[in-house]
């Protein structure tokens, strides 16, 4: 029969293995739906690993610093806000410089997974506000727009319309500048 300690470094293993496994895919795929899929489960092992302590860290206050730092990294496992803005705005300069239809569709797909990701977290701004309020409501609408959007452009890019698709890429800035000033 297994120890509470042996079952608990298995389930931390096992954790690890399903980070590892989805970061993988995260790095590896085109496919919007497929990266926000391996984004959650990424999300969700590094919950249950925070539930976990590393043998290194055995005996360790919850509140030490050594815990409180194996808990941060755990959290930015999956990409914190700062991350998701920066993929946007690095996938929309290729999407309005290229002119291969593919490499466009490539970048919108990080750009649609990493919007997906950014309304798992919260801007500055809006910290404290309960998840229901106005402003977080607000916040997702923003980032749903943002989505919509990206499926316009990758549609025009999909059926290889690269001018149409760079028109319409032109409203990025537009629903980009709109949320900066109420969220930023």
């Amino acid at each position: 029969m297994f120890s509470s300690v042996s079952l608990c470094a298995a389930d931390l293993e096992q954790d690890m293995d399903t980070l590892n496994a989805n970061l993988k895919i995260v790095k590896k795929t085109d496919d919007a739906r497929e990266m926000q899929q391996a984004l959650t489960r990424m999300r969700a092992a590094a919950q249950d690993a925070k539930q976990s302590t590393p043998d290194k860290l055995e005996g360790q206050p919850a509140d030490s610093a050594q815990i409180k730092d194996y808990h941060a990294g755990l959290d930015s496992l999956a990409a914190d806000l700062e991350q998701d803005m920066d993929t946007l705005n690095a996938n929309l300069k290729i999407v309005k410089k290229t002119d291969d239809a593919r490499e466009m569709q490539q970048a919108l797909t990080r750009m649609r997974a990493a919007a997906q990701d950014a309304k798992q977290s919260t801007p500055d701004k809006l910290e404290g506000q309960p998840a229901d309020s106005a402003q977080i409501k607000d916040y997702h609408a923003g980032l749903d727009s943002l989505i919509a959007q990206i499926d316009v452009v990758s549609t025009l890019a999909k059926a290889n319309n690269v001018e149409g698709a760079k028109r319409e890429a032109a409203k990025f800035d537009e629903i980009r500048n709109t949320n900066h000033k109420k969220f930023r």
